[in-house]
């Protein structure tokens, strides 16, 4: 049986994708590799789907950046300049990933998806595109998640006290209250969620 998507039905189902590769991440980092890559994919898309909503021609060679450089300079809703470097960012990621060799660190992978799915998530609401309307029910606490700055930070500090570890052990802050957010490196133990530093020589 023959199925068709239109583009932002297209993006949606690599978003969906992408959110479950995104959990499976939290188990193993490979699976974050993919998530980058079928969010990008998912970006790109969208921005295709905004761009045929304003008329807005996609110019002599459209493709990714060429969207977003188009999103971001022309037309009643323009795409606001930190959003843009987000999304450069991540498609220079995408790129490195398919072709090149690569190195990532899974709390700086989560950063950049939660950085530009926050902001999309607002930006694409000018257009009347709600994005958590496309996502799955099974994804939509992961989004949640993702696009409350507060609860992101959280989980990237907690993959962040781990990764910079001197010892390979987290820990939880006095000053905070959180848990596994703070991390030994040589004389002292910095919490990556309120940046509090203690030294243990006090």
């Amino acid at each position: 049986m023959e199925r068709e998507l239109s583009v932002l039905e297209n993006a949606f189902d690599s978003l969906n994708e992408s959110f479950r590769q995104y959990r499976l991440g939290e188990l193993t980092s490979v699976n974050l590799k993919f998530s980058v890559m079928l969010f990008a994919h998912f970006v790109e898309l969208a921005q295709i789907h905004l761009l045929q909503a304003t008329g807005a021609p996609r110019g002599k060679r459209p493709g990714f950046a060429n969207d977003t450089k188009i999103l971001s300079s022309s037309g009643e809703r323009v795409m606001p300049a930190d959003l843009a470097e987000s999304i450069d960012s991540l498609r220079k990621k995408r790129n490195e990933m398919q072709h090149n060799r690569v190195t990532y660190k899974p709390f700086e992978v989560r950063i950049l998806i939660s950085t530009v799915l926050t902001s999309f998530y607002a930006y694409a609401r000018g257009f009347e595109v709600e994005l958590k309307d496309g996502v799955d029910k099974e994804n939509l606490q992961l989004f949640s998640h993702l696009t409350n700055p507060k609860v992101a930070f959280l989980a990237i500090a907690q993959d962040k006290a781990l990764a910079v570890s001197d010892n390979g052990v987290s820990y939880g802050c006095y000053e905070c209250g959180e848990n596994r957010v703070a991390s030994k490196h040589e004389d002292k133990i910095t919490c990556h969620n309120c940046l509090h530093v203690h030294s243990l020589n006090t």
